[in-house]
């Protein structure tokens, strides 16, 4: 039986309120992983030719960072979560029209 296998094994055995536990951390793993990625990729520039796409073909653009990770919304209630959420509304209201 391989490492994988076995993990797998035991994985199918857990309880289920520790199967969750261990989404959850795999979850919050990728995301993690993820969010690292995406910034050291702005950091060297390679996202730049979205933002010059967009303004390109009239867009507005407003790039608005957050030092949280994945998710800040759900998991930092605060002043700059709160601002971000907001500007990010009046954006989709004046850009895409209320029905």
């Amino acid at each position: 039986m391989t490492k994988v296998q076995e993990i797998q094994a035991a994985i199918e055995s857990l309880p289920r309120e520790e199967y969750v536990r261990l989404r959850q951390w795999f979850s919050e793993r990728d995301w993690e992983q993820w969010d690292k990625q995406i910034e050291a990729d702005s950091e060297a520039g390679k996202l730049d030719f979205l933002i010059n796409e967009a303004t390109s073909k009239g867009a507005k653009v407003e790039l608005l960072v957050h030092p949280g990770g994945h998710s800040f919304d759900v998991v930092d209630d605060s002043e700059d979560s709160r601002a971000i959420i907001k500007k990010t509304l009046e954006f989709f209201q004046v850009h895409l029209g209320t029905h």
